[in-house]
């Protein structure tokens, strides 16, 4: 008994050292260009460390909603794509995940792609989706203040 005690013990120490060690970013969640996005989470001041283009690790806060709520920002993804499309492309039947980053007087100074990598037409449909993303420019608010970066995910599904 008191060797399970001690090898559980162990595990679990070695568990939180290895959490604790600042992570390489081969533990980051990657765009669709394979370069790292953010990965670790620090539970108690909410934020996620984030990797910006120009490599810059910078702590993002999560406490960012569109104006409108939720649903308004997705009736808008979605109209906004319809709008945008070209008729001479097949349209996508595809769940778009982005990333948006602002600074904190709620500029947006990212947009990254992270799923799906889109088969054909790549490069149109990925100015398509930034194009959408960059058009909620001012249509944001803070539920938290006093941060320098937040970031908020868009998941829509285009069909």
């Amino acid at each position: 008994m008191i060797i399970r005690c001690l090898f559980i013990t162990l595990t679990c120490l070695y568990s939180v050292k290895c959490f604790a060690q600042k992570h390489d970013t081969s533990d980051f969640i990657k765009d669709i260009h394979d370069i790292p996005i953010f990965g670790n989470y620090d539970s108690i001041a909410n934020c996620w460390e984030y990797l910006t283009l120009d490599k810059k690790r910078i702590l993002v806060n999560p406490e960012i909603e569109y104006i409108e709520g939720r649903d308004s920002l997705n009736r808008y993804c979605r109209r906004k794509y319809y709008e945008l499309i070209s008729p001479t492309y097949n349209e996508l039947n595809y769940v778009v995940l982005l990333s948006i980053l602002f600074d904190k007087h709620l500029n947006i100074k990212e947009i990254r792609i992270i799923k799906p990598i889109f088969p054909y037409h790549r490069e149109y449909y990925e100015n398509l989706f930034i194009q959408i993303a960059k058009s909620t420019q001012g249509k944001w608010k803070k539920t938290t203040e006093n941060r320098d970066w937040y970031i908020h995910f868009i998941a829509e599904r285009f069909f």
